[in-house]
This record gives structure tokens, C-alpha cells and sequence, in this order.
């Protein structure tokens, strides 16, 4: 991607783009203000380029987001066009970080159900071995020797399945 092309790219340089005279901050439910603290740590995280890309993305639109003193402030059509993302996306990570945090906004949110195992380990132990034996049961009548050379005697026959599941 050519860095010279207007689009504002994070990493490439400062953007110079800001909000029309007279309007100094967007006017959005969600305003992300940044520190300059807070700027540097994205700038470096975005630099560096060996977070996940995730973390990345969320870094630049929050880099482009900035209403604060020193950000670009821009709209999130704008930073959608600009990375390649839905503006949904611009919206949802500009209302984490302000509800939750930066720290939030950037990390990947983890699930909230719990599923209950159906098996305990020996339960699935046995569960496999029966499933194996039935399997091979299969290939015997099927007549299918596995690795067996052409003039090998049959294998024997299955043993009656100890205890069968219900």
C-alpha cells in the first residue's frame, strides 16, 4: 500500500486530517480521548507490528478515533474506509473503550457461557473403546482386512461386546 495515497494510514506518518473549522470534537455518544501516554503505547504497539492482528486493527482505529488534544478525530465511515472494516466495528470498539478501557478494547473479549462437560474421563474412555471395538466388528463382516496381506488367514471373530451401550 502506498503511504503517500491520502488515506491516512497509522505508521506512515501523521495524518493532518481534522474536523471542519468551528467543530472541535465530534459529536458521537461514544468520544474516545486518548492520553498522550495512551497515544504512544498504540503508536508503539502499531509500529512493532507483532501483536495479533486483532489487537492491531483496534490500536489504528483507536489511533484514528482520537478525539483528544493531538488525535486525528476521525468519523468512523472514514476509519472503516481507511482499514478495510465494517463501521460497525469502528462503533463497538470506540463504545469498549470507552465503557471498559483501553485495555478492554483492545483485548480479545473471551465467552461468557460455561458448558458443563457431558463425560467424565473414564466415561469417554470407555465410550472410544466401544466405539472402537463396533468399528472393527464393521470392517469383519464387511470383509475388510486392514493391512492384511492377500494370503492372510481372517482374523478372528469379534469377541461379544462385554458391556454394550444403552
Amino acid at each position: 500500500m502506498n503511504c503517500g495515497a491520502g488515506i491516512g494510514v497509522i505508521g506512515c506518518g501523521r495524518s493532518t486530517r481534522r474536523p471542519p473549522r468551528g467543530l472541535s470534537v465530534r459529536l458521537t455518544k461514544y468520544a474516545v480521548t486518548l492520553t498522550e501516554a495512551e497515544r504512544a503505547r498504540l503508536r508503539t504497539l502499531v509500529g512493532r507490528g507483532t501483536a495479533p492482528a486483532r489487537m492491531l486493527t483496534r490500536a489504528r482505529i483507536l489511533l484514528k478515533a482520537d478525539q483528544g488534544e493531538g488525535g486525528a478525530a476521525w468519523a468512523d465511515a472514514a476509519i472503516a474506509g481507511a482499514l478495510d472494516i465494517h463501521p460497525t466495528t469502528v462503533a463497538r470498539v470506540r463504545r469498549q473503550c470507552v465503557e471498559e478501557g483501553l485495555a478492554a478494547a483492545l483485548e480479545r473479549k473471551r465467552p461468557d457461557r460455561v458448558y458443563e462437560r457431558a463425560l467424565d474421563g473414564a466415561a469417554e474412555a470407555r465410550l472410544v473403546t466401544v466405539g472402537m471395538r463396533r468399528l472393527g466388528a464393521a470392517l469383519i463382516e464387511l470383509g475388510a482386512h486392514v493391512g492384511a496381506a492377500p494370503d492372510a488367514p481372517a482374523p478372528p471373530a469379534p469377541l461379544a461386546d462385554p458391556d454394550p451401550v444403552r
